[in-house]
């Protein structure tokens, strides 16, 4: 059956052209008064309806006197469906190494699979998309043209003629923002299909590459049957020579909103101290981040700030806390109702200053959040809570949607609008992140690219204290705005985070390294010392520093060791007028 066939059985209905190949009707399955059927063609000839109302398809055609078969095109006596492609198109990386194959089945069905070492996975999860060709648009010169038709059949036609040709997997309306980094600074030639759907997808690389092209050239081949394709046109006479003139020919594209620079000049610069969440570590308006192991309490540190910045307590150095506000939270680890609400409440947090985002919709659809497409909505949460202060996302790995966050220039891509969104509204956003397993120092073991420690202006390390397997180290990694960077301590009591007093005089590669073998005496002498102070039941652990200090044994010797010999630690008082005491365990 045809599209005309059809309409005229649902023109006794009313049926409305409503665009390019797409019609509406009264529903004849169901008492229709207001069109509800939408009815449309493929670029394959197959006849696409829908009542919006609820009705099946089958029930459209069985009140239409058609089978569901009739919605079909009849085509030509040929070789049955079959599991082995016709085509097989592979996408590499730079290198030549393949990524993923874009297959092609009689007559016209596409599937994507990933080589793998027991055959083929037939999806692309976690699977890097890149350009068609993309090894050969990387050794070609930066004036070399490239062309971009719609498919992979017509990138092999092209290529086969001697020019260079790329498009993207998937087909129309599958361009993506991070293909056009490979097409800066070229000259584009793009060669669309001769129906709607390929116009609309000419329009949206016209709309992605001009901005970052060296030139870009729209060539319609309007002499092609609807739905043809350069490779129909050099089929039916079409030569180099003759599409080479029709480029030339071709006006370069320009855009009415060209990029202009904004300047300004430093004499108007009004000059503003740096503001700050928590004074010299936590600075507003700016990315922080906070990176350890997993398991060491960075989750538990993010929701203990989340708490001050509430109820306005003063922070655990002692500074003032003057950036009492709300707070939104993203996470992607903890659940909310058993595990996020509850440490909050032990922390004494103001629930009704926080809100927690859980996703985004769209056309009624629920995503996760992705910061790549969703920072406007982030952005919309920002202007709508009053007194907004600091913004978590914990882990920020997980809502880095598509972005490679081992790639500098992504990483620095998704995070400057990001960075840009807090100076904006002088908001603080902290990101959780994890370290990677390996040696090195701390700058380099933050898992994933270097760019989330340079993006960020404040990076703070959580460590397992190695002397104490109970206590927690926060030092810096980097902060560059403030004028002490001394670390702090703390422990995680019954859910709670707890602060110890005073500073710590240590680095984050400090608190990162092993005890070598000088150490490993210094431990020996210092777990003789210390079984021989509590010999005779608890002491307070003030007192046990002081005489530490006064044998010269480190501070942080004593605390392994403490660890070693498994000492009791008790606190006895709450807040700042706590104090702990150590003593043997009973075996000792």
């Amino acid at each position: 059956m045809t599209i005309d066939e059809l309409l005229c059985l649902a023109q006794l209905s009313g049926s409305v052209k409503s665009g390019p190949n797409r019609w509406t009707a009264l529903c004849p399955a169901h008492s229709d008064s207001k069109p509800s059927l939408s009815i449309s063609t493929s670029k394959d000839g197959t006849i696409l309806i829908k009542c919006h109302a609820g009705c099946k398809t089958q029930q459209v055609c069985e009140a239409l006197n058609i089978e569901l078969k009739d919605l079909f095109v009849q085509r030509e006596a040929g070789p049955a469906k079959s599991d082995e492609p016709i085509a097989v198109y592979q996408y590499t990386d730079e290198f030549g190494r393949i990524l993923f194959e874009v297959c092609r089945f009689y007559p016209k069905r596409f599937a994507q699979r990933v080589p793998t070492s027991s055959g083929y996975r037939w999806n692309l999860d976690g699977v890097r998309r890149v350009p068609y060709n993309l090894e050969k648009l990387t050794k070609a010169t930066f004036d070399t043209q490239i062309f971009i038709p719609e498919g992979e059949k017509d990138c092999d036609r092209l290529s086969s003629l001697g020019l260079l040709a790329s498009c993207n997997p998937g087909g129309a309306g599958k361009w993506r923002v991070d293909y056009n980094r490979f097409f800066t600074g070229r000259p584009v030639v793009i060669l669309p299909d001769n129906d709607s759907v390929g116009t609309e997808h000419a329009r949206q690389i016209v709309e992605e590459l001009l901005p970052v092209a060296k030139e870009v050239k729209l060539v319609t081949l309007d002499d092609l049957p609807s739905g043809g394709d350069i490779s129909d046109w050099l089929d039916t006479g079409g030569t180099l020579d003759g599409l080479m003139l029709r480029v030339r020919e071709a006006q370069v594209l320009t855009r009415t909103d060209q990029a202009v620079l904004i300047i300004k000049n430093l004499s108007e610069v009004v000059v503003r101290s740096v503001d700050w969440l928590w004074p010299n570590r936590f600075p507003m308006g700016k990315l922080s981040l906070v990176v350890g192991d997993p398991n060491v309490g960075k989750s538990f540190l993010s929701l203990y700030i989340s708490a001050r910045v509430t109820n306005g307590l003063p922070w655990p150095d002692g500074t003032e806390n003057t950036s009492v506000g709300n707070v939104i939270l993203l996470s992607a680890e903890d659940d909310i109702e058993d595990t996020i609400v509850p440490r909050l409440i032990k922390q004494g947090a103001d629930l009704n200053r926080i809100v927690a985002i859980e996703g985004v919709t769209k056309r009624e659809r629920r995503f996760y959040f992705n910061l790549a497409r969703d920072l406007p909505a982030l952005e919309r949460a920002i202007i709508q809570t009053e007194n907004m202060r600091l913004v978590v996302i914990d882990p920020i790995a997980a809502f880095c949607g598509m972005t490679d966050s081992h790639k500098n220039a992504e990483v620095r891509g998704l995070l400057g609008p990001l960075a840009q969104l807090a100076a904006k509204y002088r908001v603080a956003v902290l990101g959780i992140t994890h370290l990677r397993k390996g040696e090195g120092s701390a700058q380099q073991r933050v898992l994933g690219s270097i760019a989330f420690v340079a993006a960020a202006r404040a990076v703070w390390l959580v460590t397992k204290d190695q002397t104490d397997e109970e206590r927690r180290l926060l030092t810096s990694v980097k902060c560059n705005l403030a004028f002490d960077t001394s670390g702090l301590a703390f422990r995680l009591i019954d859910g709670q985070v707890c602060f110890d007093k005073g500073t710590l005089n240590m680095s984050c590669d400090d608190a990162l390294q092993k005890p070598d073998r000088e150490e490993q005496t210094a431990l020996e002498e210092a777990t003789n010392w210390l079984r021989e102070m509590l010999r005779n039941g608890k002491v307070k652990a003030q007192d046990i520093f002081t005489a530490a200090k006064q044998d010269h044994i480190a501070e942080r010797t004593l605390r392994r060791a403490s660890s070693d010999l498994k000492i009791r630690k008790e606190r006895e008082g709450f807040g700042s007028f706590g104090t702990w005491s150590w003593q043997l365990p009973e075996n000792a």
